[in-house]
Order: C-alpha cells, then sequence, then structure tokens
C-alpha cells in the first residue's frame, strides 16, 4: 500500500497531539483551584497595593489635628557685623568691650552652632478635618471594591473550572462517537468490500469519521487552553493540565420567590462600594467649602546656641499662635469648590446609573437561569430520544434494514443532542453564579 507524505504528516501530528494530551496532568477540586488563586493571584496582589495605598493616605490625613515636630542644627562662621553681633548675643557670650565701635563695625570671625526643636499644632482647621473623612470613606470604598473584586474572581475561576468540566465530558462524548464512527466505518468497509454498498456509502462513513476526530483535536486544544487560564489564575510554575476531580452536575435547584418584585441591590459590597465613593466626594466638597473660613494654628521652637558642635549652651525659646483668613486667592477656592461640586454630581449620576444597570442585569441573568431550566428538561429528553433513535436504526443497520446515511445522521445527531444537554448544564450553572454574585445570596 502506498501512503502519501501528507497522510504521513497527518499521522505523526495526530500521534504527537495523542502524546501531549496523555501528559501526566494536575488533578484538582474546585476548592483546591480556588485557594490556589486566592493565595497567588496577580490581580489580588495589586488590589491590596491599591488599599494599602487608601490607608496610607488616610494615616497622612492624621496631620490635620496630630502636631508637627523638627529637629535641626545649623552652622554658620563669619565677620558681617550683624550677624557676628546677634551670635555674640545669642551665645550669652556679649561683654562690654563689644561695644567698642572698631569691633563693632570690623568684628573677628565668630562660629556658631544653633540647635533647633520647632513644633507646630493644628488647633482648628475644620478644611482638613472634613477632608480627612473623605479620604476615610474612599479608604472604605476601595476596601469594598477589593471584597467584589475577589468574589468576581472566585466567580471567573468557578466558571472556568466548569468549562474545563464541560470539555472532558465533550471529550468523553467525542470519544464514544469515535469509537461508533470507527465501528461503522469497519462494518461499512465490510459491506462495501463485499459488494453489499456502494462507493459513496464508504465515501460517507469514511467523512464521518474524519469530522469525529477534528471534533477529537478541538477537544483536547480545548481543554490544554482551559487548563492554561487557570493555571494563569493560579500563577503556577509547572504549567500542567489539569484535571477536575468530579464531573460536570448541576449545581443545585434555584427557587426565585414571585411574591417580591422589587429587587433591592443596596447591601451588597458593590453597590456599598459606590455610595462610599459618593460619600467621599460630598465629604470633599464640604471641605473646599471650609476653606473660606480662618486657621488656627499653634508654634513654638527652643534653640540653644553655643560656639562647638552640638552642645547646647544658651538657650530661648519662641511660641505663639497664628490666625490666617484666606479672604480671596484670586478665585482659586471658588475654582475649587466648583471642580469638587462637578465631581460630587458626577459621583451621585455614576451611583444611580450603576445601580440602575445592576438590576438589570439581575433581571436579565433571572430570565436566562429560567431559560437555562427549560434548556435542560428538553435536552434531556432529545438526548434520550436521540439515543433510543441511534439504537433502533443501529440494530437495523446491521440488519441491513437502514441506509448508512440514516445511521451516520443518527450517530451525529445523538453525539450532538449530548453536547446540547452538557451545555445547557454549564449555562445554567453559570448563569447561577452570576446570580449569586450580583445578589451576594
Amino acid at each position: 500500500m502506498n501512503i502519501s507524505m501528507k497522510n504521513i504528516f497527518l499521522i505523526v501530528c495526530i500521534l504527537m497531539s495523542t502524546f501531549l494530551f496523555a501528559q501526566e496532568k494536575q488533578i484538582f477540586s474546585e476548592q483546591e483551584v480556588i485557594n490556589a488563586v486566592l493565595d497567588n493571584n496577580l490581580s489580588l496582589r495589586i488590589n491590596e497595593k491599591d488599599a494599602l495605598e487608601k490607608r496610607s493616605q488616610y494615616r497622612q490625613s492624621n496631620a490635620a489635628f496630630l502636631p508637627q515636630v523638627q529637629v535641626s542644627h545649623d552652622f554658620y562662621r563669619t565677620n558681617n557685623p550683624v550677624f557676628s553681633f546677634s551670635a555674640k548675643l545669642n551665645q550669652g557670650v556679649f561683654t562690654q568691650a563689644d561695644f567698642d565701635v572698631a569691633r563693632l563695625n570690623d568684628p573677628d570671625g565668630i562660629s556658631n552652632f544653633t540647635t533647633t526643636l520647632q513644633v507646630q499644632q493644628p488647633l482648628l482647621n475644620l478644611d482638613k478635618l472634613i477632608q480627612r473623612k473623605s479620604i476615610r470613606y474612599a479608604k472604605e470604598a476601595q476596601e469594598l471594591k477589593n471584597k467584589f473584586k475577589t468574589d468576581a474572581l472566585i466567580v471567573k475561576t468557578r466558571s472556568v473550572f466548569m468549562q474545563l468540566k464541560l470539555a472532558y465530558a465533550s471529550l468523553n462524548v467525542v470519544q464514544n462517537a469515535k469509537k461508533t464512527a470507527q465501528e461503522g466505518f469497519d462494518v461499512t468497509k465490510d459491506f462495501y468490500e463485499n459488494g453489499y454498498l456502494d462507493k459513496s456509502d464508504l465515501l460517507k462513513a469514511q467523512v464521518r469519521l474524519s469530522t469525529v476526530n477534528n471534533q477529537l483535536e478541538a477537544a483536547r486544544n480545548g481543554i490544554s487552553n482551559l487548563s492554561d487560564q487557570l493555571n494563569f489564575l493560579m500563577q503556577t510554575e509547572d504549567a500542567k493540565q489539569i484535571q477536575p476531580k468530579d464531573s460536570l452536575q448541576i449545581i443545585n435547584l434555584f427557587e426565585q420567590s414571585k411574591e417580591s418584585e422589587e429587587i433591592s441591590v443596596a447591601n451588597t459590597t458593590d453597590v456599598q462600594a459606590m455610595e462610599k465613593k459618593q460619600e467621599s466626594y460630598e465629604a470633599l466638597l464640604q471641605s473646599k467649602k471650609y476653606n473660606f473660613l480662618p486657621k488656627l494654628n499653634a508654634f513654638g521652637n527652643i534653640q540653644y546656641f553655643d560656639d562647638e558642635v552640638f552642645q547646647t549652651g544658651n538657650d530661648s525659646y519662641f511660641f505663639g499662635a497664628s490666625l490666617q483668613w484666606d479672604l480671596f486667592k484670586g478665585y482659586q477656592n471658588i475654582g475649587k469648590v466648583e471642580e469638587a461640586k462637578a465631581k460630587s454630581e458626577r459621583a451621585q449620576l455614576e451611583y444611580q446609573q450603576y445601580v440602575e444597570d445592576k438590576k438589570n442585569n439581575i433581571k436579565k441573568v433571572l430570565r436566562a437561569i429560567e431559560l437555562s431550566e427549560n434548556k435542560i428538561d428538553r435536552n434531556k429528553l432529545a438526548k434520550e430520544q436521540a439515543q433510543e433513535s441511534l439504537r433502533i436504526i443501529q440494530d437495523r443497520f446491521d440488519e441491513g434494514l437502514e441506509k448508512t446515511a440514516d445511521l451516520l445522521r443518527a450517530q451525529s445527531l445523538s453525539a450532538q443532542k449530548q453536547l446540547s444537554y452538557l451545555q445547557a448544564i454549564f449555562e445554567y450553572n453559570y448563569n447561577l453564579l452570576y446570580y449569586q454574585l450580583l445578589t451576594e445570596k
């Protein structure tokens, strides 16, 4: 028998694909995958840094009421008459002889070391205090947002894991279909060689077998791609193929109360995050308005003067309070109020839009759940009917009472209905997970 190079290449590719697919697999349960994602996922670590940034900003706002303390140590040497005169006074070494006019006009060089402890204490800065509240709301909004992102990532992980289960279930269906197609091809070939069938029947059986082989390769590639997605989510270094411990099953039956038509989302994490964001902008607007009020701050310092480094010779103190009122700053404060007002109003509109959009999504997913339930029932019945029809046609074909084309159609239909049933289960599970994410029920 002559085998063309094209056929040899095709055989080699199929063998290599089969070998790669048969490599060592990692077997995981759904919870093990979720735990790995929670421990290692990069997006969660990025979210943690965002939250840390907001917490750091909030800690910085403590400056609205906590003191600022600064220590400095300065040195200079001079023969400048003014600085020389003041240095001697500060050091407490001024004498009667220093009143000599010649020494006043042309003093000797003098060294001065000054150690200063300076304290500034805010007393009344209402704008800073309100701004601190705004930052606190922003911090809480980020924390709630991170929690929702974590929940969404878990749903995504479960969804990909379910797709992997679907891919393995589909692979099993296609493998059984290939076995049936191979058996059908062998029988058809035997009938053809004995003169019972035309060559067209043999070609149809070959096409069916080739189609199933293509579906088999597509299923294997799908498993590899989904395994890569899960490995990325888990950030695993050794990216092997993943195999679920259990098969695709319906999560649970969903029961929606018919009594309540109103959909409430006010207590969900993501909506609370949007509400905190809105409150943050409202507080920011209030803080800009308080910029027009006077600010009261206290200050004081203690200084030590000496002609040697790090010594505490003569000392002096200085303290007081400052009342500052910016009556007009070139329209700057007014402009900041207008800007903060626009941001606050935009945040309110974004909140309303988000809530309405979420309610619409919940209504949509409720309809999708109901549709998926009906699809499961219909596809289950269709699958059973197709399997029974295939069994009858297969028996009649073996007795020579059915055409090859009828058998091939029955085989194809049976496999198709099995895959449709599995797809309906996946769609139901996914919609239920999405509903639980949106409503947190």
